[in-house]
């Protein structure tokens, strides 16, 4: 429901909450290591449950969304939650009239195409964007960012971190990073745009972990006498578990801006609307079964690869790099009527732009003729609402 300006703006303040809620987990964390027995770990798990009720009681107060209302005939009620939302509670503002138009316009081409199912993600022009949407969330997974935030401490311990306030300290630390670097993204990610947000995550995550990886390997040929690496840094034992340290930081510094919030904004904002609950619902599956693979694997490829495992990450980064220089098209500020003229150009990303500049030309020089249907579609509305009332 964001304008097309403030889209970017809006995924990643959601963004931030949920690394607001990781830096408290890693907080309690740290704060109850320093209690002895089962409530080191009895406590953090209970204290989930405080969230989880404010949430069951709060639900209660939330209002249905203006585009299920509408679908329910219940078209007074839609206009009243939009004028909440966007007027202040003024109901007869234009702006509420015209959202409420566009939703109405959008569940009666829904009802007349039933063109809401599944299998319209894997058709022509979807495809396309089905595609790109799941292969973003698996993308995001595989930047190895849940390695890093499930088994740091895995990580630190290897480096010489013996204490367990030691690495739940540090642990808190990687939380805040996140935290703070999430707020770029915030106040310029719809000035950078997506694909340049991307690529330079992209690039300075592999980067940092080669950087990890060989200082990780130099770190094993110090301190392990059956190692045959050689040693590329040569900073000592705690030279290099600092360096590590700082590299893990780094790169969950790189995705906090990038990959955090644009690997959610870039599927919410790709599929016209009639398709775009379905289409979320896969993209995120595909989030979390990769999620699931990454998680599940991470604990053993670290035992068995060690430094390697950050090498095959930064490799796997380059191909994402690849990947979103070819075929990643630049969505900021792109109302749906562009989007969909963008994605039935080239699949190239570089031509897909030239072809939506092209649009929006077409777009400006037709805002006349759209300007004497929209006064028709409200005669609808107002006849609409009226049938739906009685």
């Amino acid at each position: 429901t964001a304008p097309p300006g403030s889209r970017g703006r809006m995924v990643s303040l959601q963004q931030w909450a949920v690394t607001w809620g990781i830096f408290l987990a890693f907080g309690i964390d740290y704060g109850c290591s320093y209690i002895e027995g089962a409530r080191q770990f009895r406590l953090p798990l209970g204290l989930q449950i405080v969230p989880s009720v404010i949430l069951l009681f709060t639900m209660a107060f939330m209002p249905f969304s203006p585009r299920w209302l509408v679908a329910h005939d219940h078209v007074g009620d839609a206009r009243q939650v939009l004028g909440r939302l966007r007027a202040y509670g003024h109901t007869s503002a234009p702006e509420v009239t015209e959202e409420l138009r566009l939703i109405h316009q959008t569940i009666a081409f829904e009802r007349a195409t039933k063109a809401s199912s599944y299998w319209e993600l894997l058709k022509e022009p979807n495809r396309r964007r089905t595609l790109l949407g799941c292969g973003i969330q698996f993308m995001q997974q595989f930047t190895g960012i849940n390695t890093l935030m499930l088994y740091s401490p895995t990580i630190f311990r290897s480096i010489g971190m013996g204490s367990v306030q030691s690495i739940a300290m540090f642990q808190a630390i990687n939380g805040l990073v996140n935290v703070t670097s999430t707020v770029p993204a915030i106040l310029w990610i719809d000035r950078w745009g997506r694909r340049a947000t991307l690529l330079l995550g992209t690039l300075l995550i592999i980067v940092f972990y080669l950087v990890l990886s060989l200082l990780l390997r130099s770190y094993d040929a110090l301190t392990d006498l059956t190692s045959h690496d050689s040693v590329i840094f040569n900073l000592g034992p705690r030279g290099l578990g600092i360096a590590s340290i700082c590299m893990v930081y780094l790169v969950v510094a790189s995705f906090a801006f990038s990959w955090g919030p644009c690997g959610w904004l870039i599927p919410s904002e790709i599929f016209p609307t009639h398709l775009r609950a379905r289409a979320n619902s896969v993209t995120t599956s595909t989030n979390w079964i990769s999620n699931f693979a990454v998680t599940l694997t991470s604990p053993i490829l670290l035992q068995i690869a060690g430094w390697r495992l950050f090498l095959a990450f930064s490799i796997i980064m380059a191909v994402n790099m690849a990947l979103i220089y070819l075929f990643l098209p630049e969505t900021k500020n792109m109302t749906l009527e562009e989007m969909d003229s963008l994605f039935a150009g080239s699949v190239w990303a570089f031509r897909s732009a030239t072809s939506a500049r092209k649009s929006e030309n077409c777009h400006s020089a037709d805002t006349a003729a759209t300007a004497s249907d929209t006064t028709a579609a409200d005669a609808s509305l107002d006849s609409y609402e009226l049938t739906a009332t009685v």
